[in-house]
């Protein structure tokens, strides 16, 4: 693929020129997401792929919890129960697996009427995939970032993944002098390849993106 430039980023090329990279539209994903986030992203987006409504989701730490995510009443014990496997089948810390303290996701599971490992076989397949893991970042990074979030800017996150990926890029030389300015689209979701970096744009036919 040869030279990827991270969006959002300042990258010096081996020749001493800069390429300025900044996301305008598409979803926003964080390098790095705390785990309590993601586990509370991986609550919410399996209560979305449910249909179930989510009333908030928060890595705001109480007595005896890191984070928590609520939804209106689910009538299904089944639908429950994945909701509650969804952080385990993603590998997150914090569900109760093993010892199965009372309040844990393995506990409610459990109460739930179902059998812990079967649910999070079941919840693994739903959440696998490319498409599913952005979905789960944009969500854990929204959390991460606002600490708490409501339903509706949960299905905002989860929608703004089909979204198109449109990128400012600014170009300077080696000397630090700006060249090219363009507004660059991509269907990549965190980099840019050098096959998609303005070639022949001046900096004067200015993008209708800005900096800021």
């Amino acid at each position: 693929m040869g030279e990827q430039f991270p969006i959002d980023r300042r990258t010096t090329r081996l020749d001493g020129s800069v390429v300025e990279t900044k996301k305008i539209q598409g979803p926003v994903i964080d390098e790095t997401i705390d785990s309590t986030a993601g586990h509370e992203g991986a609550h919410t987006l399996m209560a979305l792929l449910l249909g179930v409504e989510v009333i908030k989701a928060t890595n705001v730490p109480g007595p005896g919890y890191e984070g928590y995510m609520q939804t209106e009443p689910v009538g299904d014990p089944y639908k429950h129960a994945l909701i509650s496997a969804a952080a385990e089948a993603k590998g997150y810390d914090g569900t109760g697996a093993g010892d199965e303290p009372p309040g844990s996701d393995m506990w409610h599971i459990r109460q739930s009427g179902f059998e812990p490992k079967e649910v999070v076989r079941h919840a693994r397949q739903l959440l696998s995939g490319e498409r599913q893991e952005e979905k789960l970042a944009v969500i854990a990074t929204q959390i991460q970032r606002k600490r708490t979030i409501n339903g509706t800017e949960a299905k905002r996150a989860k929608k703004s993944t089909n979204e198109k990926t449109k990128v400012v890029v600014n170009m300077f030389n080696s000397e630090g002098i700006a060249e090219h300015q363009q507004v660059v689209t991509t269907p990549h979701r965190a980099t840019l390849v050098a096959s998609e970096l303005p070639r022949e744009t001046p900096l004067q036919e200015r993008c209708q993106g800005s900096l800021e």
